[in-house]
């Protein structure tokens, strides 16, 4: 019996050493995986930073129409324009957007570019950049 334990206590030992550690690792990455606050965007200016990136954005509804490239993403059906403190913005939602006035809303930044469609009969031949954003969430404020 004494032989037995000498034999797989070791193992046991290890075995719940390694039981433990891979435990603390779980917790460890649940934690550190948790939320971190989205940087919050209230300025036309600041959004190009962050290409590819989740923010937040506050701003209100801006029900008139304005001069925007739109590029409708995959799955994404409804655009609204989105006055922000110095400008307006260009948000694609999967449902239709019906706040009022004030909207938080948290997405992802889309660079869209595009050349004038007939080069030869533009004034310019500049590429049209615009940053818009993918809504993932948005709500009434």
């Amino acid at each position: 019996m004494i032989a037995f334990l000498k034999v797989f206590m070791p193992s046991r030992f290890v075995s719940v050493l390694v039981g433990s550690l891979l435990c603390l690792y779980v917790f460890v990455i649940a934690c550190s995986s948790k939320d971190k606050p989205l940087p919050r965007i209230t300025s036309t200016k600041d959004i190009g930073a962050h290409v590819g990136e989740d923010i937040e954005v506050l701003g209100r509804v801006n029900g008139e129409i304005s001069q925007h490239v739109l590029e409708y993403p995959d799955g994404y059906n409804y655009s609204t324009y989105i006055s922000l403190d110095d400008g307006d913005i260009v948000v694609y939602s999967k449902d239709k957007i019906t706040c009022k006035a004030g909207i938080r809303l948290t997405g992802t930044v889309v660079n869209i570019l595009r050349a004038p469609v007939n080069m030869a009969k533009s004034e310019t031949s500049e590429v049209w950049q615009e940053y818009q954003l993918k809504a993932k969430y948005f709500g009434c404020i």
